[in-house]
């Protein structure tokens, strides 16, 4: 599980306009709100991936309770530590051509009780976890440091901590040495105090933050895409041909994507394999038209997860030299595999005249799938000597 800490959560309002002029009447077009704050986005991201996670913030009032509808509504897991206050709204204003302004209110200040609860609910949330984010600005009434024990009395439990904030709470953490940070390219650029306009000023800017205590930073750099840098490499990465709109949550997104990718190929192939076979175990009471369609995007989707995950499998755990031959070869038994399954149900239909038996056959080789990967985590614990390395950029 992963385990994401806000301490300042928000109720984000995005109102779009066709037009914007000062001191004048403006008509909105759209108008949304959800829950918000760094470690709600991530989160949202992770559970509509499939991915464990619960949410740990305070909150109070009612937009507190609207916070808390909003998760249950989505079933995603969360701990609130009652606060009696309001939580603060961020607005975000977006107009034509490309124009996104954010409002974004100070977080409702926490009193002394309130942070040792914050703190105490971290720690027992957070023990067994596989990572533990804490995220976001700190209201008034948490000093900068709070962040910093938060990270070595997790580490003391064994919890790897990221940290995604800015500011003096960004300086005052790197001594505790959190696995990860994620600034942005401004709050990089204030925690070195040095501008940064090139690609080799944030590497550089990244190694300094390193230097002083994170063990790797990862950048977001809106537009221009992000950087991982670690202690001895730096990697860049740009989507193309995507039209930029709104950065807002981009490094949310981006931190998601992080950590879902340290879980590994194997526990991603185990999520979509346990997918498929419960769509084609809904397959078996629904006959409706709707009914079909909704399974059938179910089965899609976790098929689509399914086949990349074999290319990920064999960078992690084979040496990187016999990378191409076996990536190959599981594709070329991929596709064979998907060949045989299809006779094999039209054989069994033209043997029963009923698709019951092939749906069946479909849930034991899925069943048979997350045996072979729960024997691989079980006999490959610890690390990998073998597995490919990324390469430096």
């Amino acid at each position: 599980m992963i385990v994401t800490v806000t301490p300042a959560p928000a109720i984000d309002w995005t109102v779009k306009v066709d037009a914007f002029d000062w001191d004048a009447v403006n008509r909105v077009v759209q108008s949304t709100r959800e829950p918000s704050g760094k470690g709600l986005n991530v989160s949202w991201a992770l559970h509509r991936a499939g991915i464990p996670t619960t949410a740990v913030f305070p909150a109070g009032g009612e937009t507190g309770a609207y916070l808390r509808d909003c998760l249950a509504r989505e079933g995603l897991p969360h701990i609130v530590i009652d606060t009696g206050r309001e939580v603060r709204t961020n607005i975000t204003l977006v107009a034509p051509p490309d124009h996104s302004t954010k409002l974004n209110e100070a977080g409702a200040p926490l009193d002394a009780a309130q942070v040792a609860d914050l703190h105490d609910a971290i720690l027992t949330t957070c023990r067994g976890a596989r990572m533990t984010l804490l995220c976001g600005s700190l209201p008034k009434g948490v000093e900068p440091e709070f962040l910093a024990r938060v990270v070595r009395d997790l580490a003391a439990i064994g919890t790897p901590t990221t940290v995604d904030t800015s500011g003096a709470a960004l300086a005052a953490v790197l001594p505790a040495r959190p696995v990860l940070v994620k600034p942005n390219v401004h709050e990089l650029a204030d925690l070195v105090g040095a501008p940064i306009e090139t690609f080799g000023d944030v590497e550089s800017a990244a190694r300094e933050t390193i230097r002083r205590g994170a063990a790797a930073v990862l950048a977001s750099l809106g537009a221009d895409g992000a950087m991982l840098v670690t202690g001895d490499q730096a990697l860049y990465g740009r989507a193309r041909e995507i039209p930029f709109v709104n950065s807002v949550g981009a490094g949310d997104a981006l931190l998601s994507g992080y950590v879902a990718d340290r879980i590994g190929g194997v526990p991603t192939l185990l999520i979509g394999s346990i997918a498929q076979g419960l769509s084609l175990l809904f397959y078996l009471p629904f006959d409706g038209l709707a009914s079909l369609y909704v399974v059938s995007l179910i089965f899609g989707l976790s098929r689509g997860g399914i086949v990349p995950s074999y290319a990920i499998i064999v960078r992690e755990y084979l040496p990187a030299r016999e990378a191409g031959q076996r990536i190959g070869f599981v594709i070329m038994a991929t596709i064979l595999g998907m060949a045989l399954g299809g006779w094999m149900s039209g054989w069994i239909f033209d043997a029963t005249g009923s698709y019951r038996m092939a749906f069946l056959n479909g849930i034991a080789f899925n069943l048979l799938n997350v045996a072979i990967m729960v024997l691989v985590l079980w006999r490959t614990r610890g690390p990998r000597p073998g597995a490919a390395a990324l390469e430096p950029a």
